[in-house]
């Protein structure tokens, strides 16, 4: 016992009960088993459920993925999303995708845009207005333009984007549409669009002619 008490520190001691052999008698009574401690520790990987989507090609697949996450039945997801279980299954196989009605609900549930970046300030318009479930009337009237002049911003390339888009796609997104300017002359040009001036406008504030704002843009 001696022994044992020495190096029980270093053993796993289970306490139970059972015959206990001592001067070659058995007597019935507590009895002590040490084990020696195990510092390895085991991990594996959880194995994901049949059907789990293992590339996310389409959106459907990454509802999946997300359904899958967190353990909900389609049942379940369709309640989330105001739809039925039928439509669910549809979009998980590529049968179908959200409508722009449902985008809202579909983006807030996978808790981020798995579309692919925008590129240009006409695809952050389209993007933006996807997101919010809104028609080109229906931005239209938000931003006060016609649903056709939406239609063209969203397809513009960024170098055709001027002082009427510029401010009014900002306002509509909330955010500055422009990366921090690298110089001076780019600083001038995104004040200017985004204040919705042309250039001679922000020359008569500036009390300068316009060719002088134009000297100070890029590329001028």
């Amino acid at each position: 016992m001696a022994h044992s008490r020495a190096i029980a520190p270093c053993l796993i001691c289970s306490v139970g009960t059972g015959p206990i052999v001592t001067s070659g008698r058995s007597q019935q009574g507590n009895f002590t088993v040490s084990l020696p401690f195990c510092h390895r520790k085991l991990s594996a990987s959880k194995l994901k459920p049949s059907g789990y989507p293992t590339q996310l090609e389409n959106i459907g697949h990454h509802i999946r993925k997300r359904r899958m996450d967190l353990n909900l039945l389609q049942r379940e997801v369709a309640v989330i999303l105001g739809v039925d279980k039928a439509t669910i299954e549809n979009w998980e196989y590529g049968r179908t995708s959200p409508n722009l009605r449902a985008r809202p609900a579909v983006l807030r549930f996978l808790g981020y845009d798995p579309r692919p970046p925008c590129k240009t300030v006409g695809e952050r318009l389209h993007h933006h207005r996807e997101g919010l479930g809104l028609s080109l009337d229906e931005a239209a009237k938000v931003i006060c333009v016609g649903p056709s002049t939406v239609a063209r911003w969203e397809h513009r390339a960024d170098q055709r984007q001027n002082h009427i888009s510029i401010p009014r796609i900002a306002a509509f997104l909330g955010r500055n549409l422009f990366s921090p300017p690298e110089s001076t002359a780019e600083l001038v040009r995104q004040a200017r669009l985004l204040l919705g001036l042309t250039q001679r406008d922000l020359g008569l504030r500036l009390g300068v002619c316009q060719d002088t704002v134009c000297r100070c843009e890029p590329g001028k």
